[in-house]
């Protein structure tokens, strides 16, 4: 199995976060299902037996019309604190982003 974190990126309410996670549960496998939210942002961290281009087609047809931009990638351990790098690096640009929108 191969780890995968998934950077959901909109504007959600919790019914939209519930309906998310759960239309991203049936490909996640083990005890690994792990999802941090706001309400402008899900972040999940899962393991799946799938490859990556069936993941990445499943949340595309599952996700794509509830979020305004979503990345995923393989995740191991030793690149851990790039990912959370870009993590905060796409989270503070979206913030931005709203600020200027709101302007």
């Amino acid at each position: 199995m191969k780890k995968y974190l998934i950077f959901v990126y909109g504007e959600f309410s919790d019914n939209d976060i519930k309906r998310i996670t759960n239309n991203i549960a049936p490909i996640t496998e083990g005890k690994a299902f792990k999802f941090l939210y706001t309400q402008d942002h899900i972040i999940f961290h899962f393991e799946s037996s799938f490859e990556m281009e069936f993941i990445q087609e499943f949340i595309l047809d599952t996700i794509k019309d509830e979020c305004l931009m979503y990345f995923m990638t393989e995740y191991n351990d030793s690149l851990s604190i790039i990912y959370l790098k870009i993590a905060v690096s796409i989270y503070l640009t979206c913030q931005v982003l709203k600020i200027m929108t709101w302007s």
